[in-house]
């Protein structure tokens, strides 16, 4: 009861925030995005207890989410929205086996999970439309495989499937139609031994001392030059300290950490700038880790700057340049932009070209989709694997998504309570798992 927010782990903040809505017994629940950055054994959790109270009290429920398997377990009914626009709805049977609008089966075919990870589609969606001006047309044409010349410039209907199933689209003949890993180049580029994280609680008055936290205890990892490293456990299990430590935004308790043979708790001045340089982090929540009082072109013109790196003039064409590189065309239109007038997909890619504006040799990507629906998340995941390839970097890629480290990642390493538990190749960690943990 006494703790403050900075002290829990997103699970734990998102129990306390649950708890607030649940206080007054209210008849009616608006659930947004309320498991989004959660791993899958917290937001299991939630998930149940929602449930719960709903079937208890009666409480109607509307559930808003880009996680299709958590509307699938969760809801009777669904709404499949785009760009503004309902453009689908159905009982959960009818939208899940028998999708009509073509954005609910582009929808439904970029979901990653564990079994359908050959079969994924990567959709050629284009910038989201103008929401003030195209009002009397068909939003999703631009991006629609099934648009037709008298689909343009039309306003959809809403078209009959079934009594509970109905479309909103031009074209009623579609609608009731219905429709391997890189080797790792050995050398160590990254190196932590017997590292560990504690921190000290709060100190208060008339109390007890608290025990320290300990958020990594003594672990040992290593990240292979060129490859994407995967680091997979549930909230609060160390994942996110690991890279802070590593981009030196903390420093850890005892133990060290390497890069390129180099101990960085020795950088200092100079390197310490060097470094940052050739390290660089996408962070979880494209919402909160861009600066709201700055342009994009400010936001990426400033790592340079501090870098001394360029003219003004050239400063800025690397800025458009690195833009269009991360899919937001044309980049001189961006640049004038900030992060209020940018969707959450748009925000993140605006996140990733600041973290490879420097062109560093290894970037920490800190769960850079999970606040992201499916579409756009499958797209970043084909970016970042773009990048890995343009400029030979090396990825650490934080998740609790197991289908998304086994999509992403060549090495996984599982990590519970501070511990790294087991380290494989990807396809053996989801395969042929050791550690009980894993298992389960």
């Amino acid at each position: 009861m006494n703790n403050y927010p900075h002290e829990y782990s997103g699970g734990m903040k998102q129990r306390a925030v649950i708890a607030m809505a649940l206080a007054c017994d209210p008849a009616l629940i608006i659930a947004d995005e309320p498991t989004t950055a959660l791993d899958v054994i917290v937001q299991d959790q939630i998930l149940k207890e929602i449930k719960t109270v709903q079937q208890t009290t009666r409480t109607g429920l509307i559930f808003i989410s880009h996680d299709i398997a958590v509307v699938a377990s969760v809801c009777e009914k669904i709404c499949v929205m785009y760009a503004g626009q309902i453009v689908e709805t159905g009982t959960r049977k009818e939208v899940f086996t028998s999708p009509r609008h073509p954005y609910t089966r582009m929808l439904l075919s970029s979901y990653l999970s564990l079994d359908n990870l050959n079969d994924i589609k990567v959709p050629d969606m284009k910038e989201s439309p103008d929401q003030m001006t195209d009002t009397k047309k068909c939003r999703f044409a631009v991006s629609c495989t099934a648009c037709s010349d008298g689909c343009t410039g039309r306003f959809p209907d809403w078209i009959d499937i079934s009594p509970t199933h109905k479309a909103f689209c031009c074209n009623p003949e579609v609608i009731r139609r219905g429709h391997g890993k890189n080797d790792s180049r050995n050398r160590l580029l990254v190196e932590m031994k017997q590292v560990t994280k504690a921190y000290m609680p709060r100190k208060k008055f008339f109390a007890q001392p608290s025990r320290k936290l300990l958020a990594l205890n003594s672990i040992d990892l290593g990240i292979e030059e060129g490859e994407t490293f995967g680091l997979v456990g549930q909230s609060g299990s160390g994942k996110t300290t690991t890279g802070r430590l590593l981009v030196k935004l903390e420093s850890p308790t005892a133990g060290e950490i390497y890069f390129d043979k180099i101990p960085i708790s020795q950088l200092k001045g100079a390197r310490l700038k060097a470094y940052r340089s050739r390290v660089q982090m996408i962070f979880q929540d494209p919402y909160q880790s861009l600066n709201p009082h700055l342009s994009i072109a400010e936001t990426l013109l400033e790592p340079l700057m501090v870098q001394k790196i360029g003219t003004p003039a050239t400063r800025i064409e690397k800025v458009v340049h690195t833009l269009d590189t991360v899919g937001l065309s044309p980049g001189e239109a961006f640049c004038r932009r900030y992060p209020h007038q940018l969707s959450g997909g748009q925000r993140q890619r605006v996140a990733i070209a600041r973290a490879i504006v420097l062109e560093p040799q290894f970037i920490v990507a800190d769960e850079p989709t999970s606040m992201l629906d499916a579409t756009i998340a499958i797209q970043l995941f084909k970016l970042l694997g773009e990048i890995k390839r343009t400029f030979g970097m090396t990825f650490l890629f934080i998740t609790h998504n197991l289908a998304a480290a086994r999509y992403m990642c060549d090495r996984i390493a599982v990590i519970h309570e501070g511990h790294i538990v087991e380290v494989n190749t990807a396809d053996n960690i989801i395969r042929h798992p050791e550690h009980p943990y894993t298992k389960n």
